[in-house]
């Protein structure tokens, strides 16, 4: 419909920014430049792929399929709750 937004619209895969040293991603591998290309098979750029992120929960376990320097590499993580952000001092 015209005038709404799309809820999941990548043009490009996602594009790790920043891995929290410790968490999740970093005990998986992940690196920020990473390129999120699928989660547990399903296509980052679909709205299945966006829909499937968006579903993730504290302690689910899932499959991401990763390119790194034009490589593609498989990595497993289990999810962690996103900690509270502190105030900045």
């Amino acid at each position: 419909m015209q005038g709404e937004f799309p809820l999941w619209d990548f043009r490009r895969p996602p594009e790790i920014s920043d891995v929290v040293p410790g968490g999740p991603a970093d005990r998986a591998g992940l690196r920020a430049g990473d390129l999120l290309i699928a989660i547990d098979e399903l296509r980052l750029d679909t709205p299945e792929g966006g829909r499937a992120f968006s579903r993730l929960a504290p302690g689910s376990r899932v499959r991401l399929l990763v390119e790194r320097d034009r490589q593609r590499l498989v990595v497993e993580l289990v999810a962690e709750e996103v900690p509270a952000q502190r105030p900045e001092r």
